[in-house]
């Protein structure tokens, strides 16, 4: 499988749990993980827009983007920002060098961006795991705030893990 495939396979359950829930369980905080399912959920969407929005420059920061509120807070908002990314994801971007600029500084102000050499499809690899990393932290919080959600069993599993438990049962 490719990680194109394999992306739209994770955001396609992201979606799917996220239309279970309605604006007020999407945006409600919770203790468990100190964020709301929604928040989570708008960091992985805006990692990808990044990613699509600039590679045709050929460099990508992550830390540009745009932190829209309406995103962890309306299903419909997320759901519809999940298809626009799924429709770039479609048209199958060819890989191509990219240059990762990278601010690691825990300084208040902006400090200068470190290079670090990557490539789209190794990007895409990075959001994918990204995004299961976030999907698994707040996997817990819908299985304890909304038990009777239906999420796919791959759902916040590395396909290791997932094929390691296969292979155990």
């Amino acid at each position: 499988m490719s990680i194109i495939t394999t992306a739209q396979y994770i955001l396609e359950d992201l979606q799917t749990a996220i239309e279970q829930l309605n604006d007020e369980q999407f945006a409600k905080p919770n203790s468990l993980i100190n964020a709301s399912v929604g928040q989570h959920s708008r960091h992985i969407i805006e990692f990808f827009q990044c990613l699509e929005e600039q590679t045709p420059e050929g460099s990508i920061c992550y830390d540009l983007r745009q932190r829209k509120t309406e995103i962890e807070t309306s299903t419909q908002a997320a759901s519809l920002a999940i298809d626009g990314i799924l429709a770039w994801l479609q048209t199958e971007p060819q890989e191509q060098s990219l240059q990762l600029l990278v601010d690691h500084s825990l300084a208040k102000e902006e400090q200068e961006k470190s290079p670090i050499q990557s490539s789209l499809h190794r990007e895409i690899a990075f959001n994918v795991e990204h995004a299961i990393h976030h999907m698994a932290i707040f996997k817990i919080s819908l299985k304890y705030a909304y038990p009777n959600i239906e999420l796919a069993e791959t759902f916040g599993l590395a396909p290791s893990t997932y094929r390691h438990q296969q292979r155990q049962s």
